[in-house]
């Protein structure tokens, strides 16, 4: 019997059966499809770790503690599977088209300059001199040299590996509910069996508000269509108001992503592409 079922194979559920698995428990983790199958997979790897305009200070903190465990992270994925999940320091350049667009990046820099982070105002000339593939039409940008990119698939798996590696049972299976017996948490319902725990950590993503018996969770899904093409136009992440370009590996960039209300279909569109 597991003292704790983490539901969802996702980046954060993986990690929390590493951790939980290190610190000695016996932990189940239920993944309805396979690790990295949702949105750990169809994110774009932007690590933010600078502050946005209004972000409330819990955000914040999260932004900012995890510029400093990410690094150490990505050593310790690397002893436990031997394999080193791939991660670019290279910081992120935005930039605008617009005067209203510049208004946007003025914001960005102000918020982090308050918090003694290092932001870097660019003229549009200064834009083209760091990334020439850019629109020629760039009026002003805005460098944030703190934020990263990782590849989240492979951080995902190998978090999923590491888990495994320190004693998680990784299962495939449909959490259905959370189960409780005057007030307490006693197990989890799955593809129509009982499974006992202690403890049961959700996970889950978008769907964690479909699991009955949890508390009622305001999540939904949102639909981010984006390319993976040949070829490196730009040396960072690369962002505008549209969306993002992200190196990825040697000789790849991702470029996205849409944001649609679609519900659970989670195939490509013409449209969106």
């Amino acid at each position: 019997m597991p003292d704790v079922i983490v539901i969802g194979a996702g980046a954060v559920g993986a990690a929390c059966a590493l951790r939980l698995a290190q610190a000695g428990a016996r932990v189940t983790l239920l993944e309805r499809d396979a690790p990295a199958s949702g949105a750990s997979r169809a994110a774009l790897g932007v690590l933010g770790f600078h502050v946005e305009p209004g972000q409330p200070p819990a955000c914040q903190h999260l932004a900012l503690r995890g510029r400093e465990l990410f690094p150490t992270l990505i050593e310790e994925l690397a002893a436990a599977t031997g394999s080193r999940v791939p991660y670019n320091a290279g910081g992120q350049l935005s930039f605008a088209l617009s005067e209203p667009e510049q208004a946007g990046l003025e914001a960005i820099y102000a918020a982090n300059t308050r918090r003694g982070l290092p932001a870097e105002r660019l003229t549009g000339e200064e834009c083209l001199a760091l990334e020439p593939a850019i629109n020629p039409a760039v009026v002003a940008g805005l460098l944030l040299p703190r934020n990263a990119w990782v590849d989240n698939t492979a951080l995902t798996l190998a978090l999923a590996q590491a888990a495994q590696a320190a004693g998680a049972r990784l299962e495939r299976a449909t959490a259905e509910a959370v189960l409780s017996t005057n007030g307490r948490v006693v197990g989890v319902r799955a593809d129509g069996r009982t499974i006992p725990a202690d403890w049961v950590v959700l996970a889950a993503g978008c769907w964690s508000g479909q699991v009955r018996g949890a508390p009622p969770l305001p999540v939904r899904p949102v639909r981010g269509q984006a390319l993976l093409v040949a070829g490196q136009p730009v040396r960072r992440v690369v962002a505008a108001a549209h969306g993002y370009l992200v190196p990825r590996g040697d000789d790849q960039t991702l470029l996205g992503a849409t944001v649609e209300e679609a519900g659970f279909d989670a195939s490509n569109t013409e449209a969106g592409l």
